[in-house]
């Protein structure tokens, strides 16, 4: 019968023969006077890179996707961009090979990127989520201590800092196109009031394309816009409405081009049409500045 060998047994027996060994590991930096480490050096940097090794275990996971760039990872985990490629030992940053799975450090208090912001009456962690451009593991990097989805009145949690207004169309991924079919409706005052979309007539049943990599936020029925779909993008949510079916799920993964839904005319809409939006920071943008049709 084996008997198995906990993490611990397993962290001091990997210790005892990297400090015995006579060949130094390629990670074991010379002693002081340039020769291979004695055994008891050794022991002293293996026993500080175990304990290195077990914090990262503990930082946050993110497996990268394609059109990631470590830039945008910064800005989305509100992380300095040299902590992020030093606690993953990238030297090259402009090479982030998709699958790659990244160690995000936590967020530095002085960076100066947060705020304390403190919830007022009847304030939720989705309402607060939604104001700020926040997604739930944003919310969860900004608040790692935060567990309770009711809050009450005065509770003080980490917010963003807005940041400037402006929009530049180089800060956001080059967006796919979200359906083939001719535009009907455009951004803009239509009939007394705002249309925070952009509608693109075609034949029910038509697919419909997810514009980016990114995660089903929202899948399921709301309101006028009927059968609806929200991406969460790095640094921007896509919305899809008046559709005749949706094909994924919440919380899903899918990539740029996948067919998430199909063209129809549920909830408020005249004829078939996909209603597609684009929001970032908390307010609708037009799609048209970052879409080729």
């Amino acid at each position: 019968m084996k008997r198995s060998v906990g993490p611990e047994l397993k962290r001091m027996i990997l210790a005892g023969i990297l400090a015995l060994s006579p060949i130094a590991p390629g990670w074991l930096p010379p002693s002081a006077s340039g020769s291979i480490p004695s055994p008891a050096e050794r022991l002293n940097i293996v026993g500080q890179e175990l304990a290195r090794w077990e914090l990262l275990r503990q930082l946050p996971l993110h497996i990268v996707v394609r059109g990631e760039t470590l830039a945008a990872l910064s800005r989305y985990y509100f992380v300095k961009l040299r902590d992020l490629t030093a606690v993953n030992q990238i030297l090259k940053p402009t090479l982030l090979p998709v699958g790659r799975i990244l160690r995000i450090p936590p967020i530095r208090r002085d960076s100066g990127v947060l705020q304390t912001y403190r919830f007022a009456n009847q304030e939720t962690v989705a309402g607060i989520c939604s104001r700020f451009g926040l997604d739930r593991r944003q919310f969860r990097q900004l608040n790692p201590d935060f567990v309770s989805e009711t809050v009450h009145p005065g509770t003080a949690v980490n917010l963003p800092r807005p940041r400037p207004a402006a929009l530049r169309r180089d800060r956001i991924t080059r967006l796919g196109r979200p359906v083939r079919g001719s535009i009907s409706s455009r951004y803009g005052w239509r009939w007394g009031r705002m249309h925070h979309g952009l509608d693109l007539a075609a034949p029910r049943g038509t697919p419909v394309w997810a514009v980016a990599d990114g995660r089903v936020a929202f899948a399921g029925w709301r309101g006028s816009y009927g059968f609806f779909i929200q991406l969460q993008h790095l640094e921007m949510i896509s919305g899809y409405g008046h559709l005749s079916c949706i094909l994924i799920k919440p919380g899903q993964w899918v990539r740029r081009g996948q067919t998430i839904g199909r063209v129809g005319s549920t909830g408020r809409a005249y004829g078939n049409h996909l209603h597609f939006e684009l929001e970032q920071q908390g307010r609708k943008v037009n799609p048209q500045k970052f879409l080729t049709l």
